[in-house]
């Protein structure tokens, strides 16, 4: 894998990934333990959340037909036939003209179907009195209000995340089909670059891509696992790759991938016997990613620039993460959103490029910002919730439709009233 570069177009590369990669099984998970893992399938509820009519205050279920007359001067008196409690299913029998003591988050009994506050209701002995109708679901977390039975509560490809599970527990899902979660090893090269802030001196440059990209990866529900940091020699470079292609399900490497005649890690991959696919591709800034075989499992060669490696990561690695999991090459999440100011671009018709932009809501739309900046700069990635992909030589105008690519969640702000910038 010499260090010449003949770039190619992203989709291209992905077909070329998809052709040498296979799709693994799903495998099922319980869902107490499938936080981080994947969905293979849609999720369908099998139970409502909640399951029966919740109180939502302390007070007294009752049938709201029987306070429709109710009031100061002709208050309504029911007997109070038992207690509902949280925890206890409420088998309370209705009995006549009656009502139950009931408790904030206990389920109410078939035949009530409101709740009045207990500092609404006068109570003597065994009965209660009302001094005011009682509307249909007053006071009532409604069953089913949450989520339906039958509905569709995760699409496949969703990452479960710890809230995720719990919902899926209370609508009776305990068990899930998932896609394996493959093992991911970052590693980064370069003479230049040092691990702590101590060994820092002129012409040293500290290393944090690896930890961007773990995290990153993590978060797309991968088990990402440090490489460490080799420096610029071949035999050492090609240890760590060999070793991380042994272990892992794919590797990615940050550093060394380049133009110039030092690209140290393609001649480490050459050396290790790796099949070469690519080495470039017609997107910036990481139209010097490249790709090979080593051992079967992919290695991905990205640039040392952090905007690069991200890019690189959302567009060409992660759709071939997703289709080797069986997910059918699935890339980022996207939402749509209005440019605040036109983007220009000025380079080949068969290139493109990522814009980064930070999205805010205004008036109940969402609107991107494009930021103008160096490929160097790191504050972009902080500032940005996400970029989108502008194609060619091409003028888009303010108020163009853009699908954002979202690296790490969505994270708009809702803009001032004054229609300030996000702060």
């Amino acid at each position: 894998m010499p260090a010449k570069v003949s770039r190619i177009a992203l989709d291209e590369a992905l077909s070329m990934l998809r052709a040498v990669t296979k799709p693994a099984p799903a495998v099922g998970c319980p869902t107490r333990l499938s936080v981080g893992c994947t969905l293979a399938e849609d999720v369908v509820a099998a139970e409502p959340y909640p399951k029966y009519h919740v109180s939502d205050k302390d007070g007294f279920g009752v049938p709201s037909a029987l306070l429709k007359t109710a009031s100061k001067d002709r208050p309504t008196k029911l007997r109070v036939v038992g207690t509902c409690a949280p925890g206890v299913e409420p088998k309370v029998a209705r009995r006549g003209a009656s009502c139950v003591r009931i408790l904030t988050g206990a389920y109410l009994p078939a035949w009530c179907d409101s709740v009045v506050m207990q500092e609404d209701t006068v109570v003597d002995g065994a009965n209660a009195t009302f001094s005011q109708p009682a509307p249909v679901g007053a006071n009532v977390y409604r069953a089913g209000s949450d989520v339906g039975r039958g509905e569709t509560i995760f699409r496949r490809g969703h990452v479960v995340g710890p809230q995720d599970a719990g919902l899926l527990m209370s609508c009776g899902i305990y068990d899930l089909k998932v896609a394996p979660r493959l093992k991911i090893g970052v590693l980064a090269t370069g003479s230049e670059l040092v691990e702590r802030p101590s060994a820092m001196r002129q012409g040293k440059v500290l290393e944090t891509n690896r930890a961007v990209l773990l995290s990153l990866l993590s978060g797309l529900g991968f088990s990402a696992h440090d490489g460490g940091l080799v420096k610029d020699d071949i035999a050492t470079i090609s240890k760590a790759i060999g070793g991380g292609a042994a272990r892992y399900d794919a590797v990615i490497t940050t550093g060394g991938s380049s133009v110039g005649g030092r690209d140290m890690v393609a001649d480490a991959i050459e050396r290790l016997d790796g099949t070469k696919l690519f080495h470039g591709i017609r997107l910036r800034p990481s139209s010097t990613a490249g790709s090979a075989l080593v051992n079967g499992r992919p290695v991905f060669v990205l640039s040392g620039l952090i905007q690069s490696s991200i890019v690189a990561v959302c567009s060409l690695v992660l759709p071939t993460l997703r289709h080797m999991q069986g997910l059918g090459g699935a890339g980022l999440a996207t939402v749509q959103a209005r440019l605040d100011r036109g983007v220009e671009t000025t380079w080949s018709p068969s290139f493109a490029r990522a814009i980064w932009v930070g999205l805010r809501v205004v008036k109940g739309g969402l609107h991107a910002k494009p930021f103008s900046v160096s490929s160097h700069s790191k504050r972009v990635i902080s500032e940005a919730d996400g970029f989108f992909l502008a194609h060619g030589d091409v003028r888009l105008r303010a108020g163009s439709l853009v699908d954002v690519r979202l690296p790490f969640g969505f994270r708009a702000a809702v803009a001032p009233p004054d229609g300030g910038s996000k702060g």
